[in-house]
């Protein structure tokens, strides 16, 4: 399968393709559109290298995330309690291995368990 896009030109006529299409789409500008999906790619980059050969915190981190998936769909408050602390303590910058943990990563993770957690109703 060829992708839509293929043959329409340069990099940057492509990415100006895709923010008109984001920004009518999301009823905002082009120029915040192309930034969205610019913050996008390269937090897709940051994924990729992070887990290509994963850090041993960032694999544990990715675990205790998908069993506090789990835990709160199931509702095991307890143990999705236990586990939201857990990886808060884990992502904090006062960790014991924090420095392998970029902030875009801390952030996006944070934010993460913030949805899962009010997923649930009540929230866990």
């Amino acid at each position: 399968m060829t992708s839509p896009l293929q043959g329409r030109g340069s990099a940057d006529e492509v990415t100006s393709i895709l923010a008109s299409g984001h920004a009518i789409a999301g009823a905002t500008t082009i120029d915040k559109a192309r930034g969205t999906l610019l913050a996008a790619a390269a937090y897709e980059n940051l994924l990729a290298t992070l887990f290509k050969r994963p850090h041993a915190v960032i694999a544990r981190i990715e675990q205790s995330l998908r069993a506090f998936h789990y835990t709160v769909f199931e509702r095991h408050a307890a143990e999705a309690k236990r586990l939201h602390l857990a990886i808060l303590t884990e992502i904090g910058h006062d960790a014991a291995r924090a420095d392998v943990l970029p902030d875009a990563y801390r952030l996006a993770m944070a934010r993460v368990l913030d949805l899962v957690r009010r997923s649930a109703h009540p929230p866990i």
